[in-house]
């Protein structure tokens, strides 16, 4: 399902991915994302530290990139352990980018490393214009 409404910062976003209302409203439940984009391909590089690549799922389906993930911290609860505070959570997130013009997804490259995922999308080739001649 796709993201189609818009909010006040679509100028910002036009030549670039649509983020939908929900990344624009509560950023606090959503790894932060570089987004950059060339010719040939576009780069986005997700924060995630705490993750581990097998947490980690990506999805492209009718124009419309999810990253999510989901992990549960380690339950101590053994009778012994005392907590004084006890912070860590289940971390969930998806983040859903709807793609401006159609990418090779065979050539799709993810790469994890140091708790950032690197995915590179590269372009497909647009089809020229033709002109048809009238008969």
């Amino acid at each position: 399902m796709r993201h189609t409404t818009k909010t006040n910062f679509e100028p910002l976003f036009k030549n670039l991915f649509d983020l939908g209302v929900n990344a624009l409203t509560d950023n606090a439940h959503f790894p932060a994302v570089n987004i950059s984009e060339n010719e040939k391909e576009y780069q986005l590089e997700f924060a995630l530290a705490g993750y581990n690549k097998e947490a980690l799922k990506i999805k492209l389906e009718n124009d419309t990139l999810t990253i999510s993930a989901k992990i549960e911290p380690k339950d101590s609860t053994s009778a012994k352990t005392k907590y004084t505070r006890k912070e860590h959570a289940t971390k969930t997130f998806s983040r859903s980018f709807y793609l401006p013009e159609q990418v090779k997804e065979k050539d799709i490259e993810a790469t994890f490393e140091n708790g950032i995922l690197h995915l590179t999308l590269p372009k497909a080739v647009k089809a020229k214009a033709k002109e048809i001649s009238i008969k």
